[in-house]
């Protein structure tokens, strides 16, 4: 019972579609997926046990060994595996494992930053910003490599990051005011409201310019007494936008490198709060 259970402990189960394919191989079942490394002997004792794939971390940065080397053990045991973390940088910086760190002491500072002076809205600056278009190529050339490197493996899939999120998890913040962030915004406002005019009626607004466009704040919209919280709606559906866009994008390279591979998120709670 003891080595069962500590066998469990180490597993990752993944409920996935049923007729999926992973890079174009027939995939009709759940599989149940080892994230723990593990030598070859344990790995045949769990593909016993029912276990029918592993993890492998992705090399992010060109530093790790070959994947035939990494992934040794797993190709001995005859399981596929799936690839880790390629963009959590990205995708999860405040709910980040870092050694010797909270996973979450990003956002923690930024919380106490926020305490400490009400005033101060580069709390509210996500970095890296989702729409930062550098960090969107980064991602893009990396993806790239990565199922350059793993695609004769056929991976199950490739995670474009874990726990992702535009705080921590879906916490409750006023990201994202960087730069790219609020342009970004102030073009898909313009998309949906089309004149300057309609967006200040709607938002009771006077903005004179759309480069003066800003949203509402969680703080001045609990101070509001006409109930009219539109420009603080919009601009979390707008933070949810910039996430799905973000997304969309790194899922296109990964089709673009291997058109029949596989992408996704783990970790998959609401990336925010809406309206």
């Amino acid at each position: 019972m003891r080595l069962v259970a500590a066998l469990l402990v180490g597993l990752l189960l993944v409920g996935l579609p049923l007729g999926g394919t992973a890079s174009g191989a027939n995939w009709p079942h759940y599989q149940i997926i080892e994230y723990q490394a593990r030598n070859e002997a344990q790995l045949a004792t769990l593909k016993q046990l029912g276990v029918t794939a592993g993890m492998l971390f992705a090399d992010r940065d060109d530093r790790l060994p070959p994947v035939d080397q990494r992934g040794a053990s797993l190709i001995a045991a005859g399981l596929p595996w799936y690839v880790e973390n390629i963009g959590t940088d990205f995708y999860a910086p405040y709910h980040r494992w870092l050694p010797g760190r909270d996973v979450n002491a990003l956002f923690i500072e930024a919380q106490r930053r926020a305490l400490a002076d009400r005033t101060d809205l580069s709390v509210f600056v996500r970095t890296p910003s989702l729409s930062d278009t550098h960090w969107q190529q980064r991602i893009r050339d990396r993806l790239t490599a990565t199922v350059q490197r793993q695609a004769r493996y056929r991976p199950l899939y490739y995670s474009l990051g874990d726990e992702t999120g535009i705080a921590d998890l879906a916490a409750f913040w006023d990201f994202d005011l960087s730069p790219e962030s609020l342009t970004g915004f102030r073009g898909w406002l313009k998309q949906g409201y089309g004149t300057l005019d309609a967006l200040n009626a709607e938002w009771g607004t006077s903005f004179g310019r759309w480069d003066d466009v800003a949203p509402m704040l969680t703080d001045a919209a609990l101070q509001r007494s006409d109930g009219n919280f539109a420009a603080w709606a919009d601009f979390k559906a707008w933070m949810d936008e910039s996430f799905a866009r973000a997304l969309r994008q790194a899922t296109d390279a990964v089709h673009a490198a291997d058109q029949a591979a596989l992408a996704g998120i783990e970790g998959a709670q609401i990336p925010g709060w809406g309206g």
